[in-house]
């Protein structure tokens, strides 16, 4: 198995931010990470949010770019 960041890792990252986004706007605390977050992290947690959905989508193209057509003239 590789280190490298798989899609369903990035995936679940994405989650569990978004998990913890609408739990902090319901004014509620919530476990992220190891760590209590609260509406004073929202700015991280959107940060956070940010990245992962990079994440997802380069892992995405990635995939797509990873599929080669040759075209060959007879």
């Amino acid at each position: 198995m590789s280190n490298s960041l798989t899609q369903e890792i990035a995936k679940r990252k994405l989650e569990k931010y978004l998990e913890a986004e609408e739990k902090v706007l319901l004014a509620q605390e919530y476990k992220l990470e190891g760590r209590v977050v609260t509406r004073a992290n929202l700015k991280e947690i959107r940060e956070g949010i940010k990245f992962w959905e990079k994440k997802c989508i380069n892992k995405n193209l990635t995939k797509i770019r990873s599929y080669r057509v040759q075209i060959k003239n007879d």
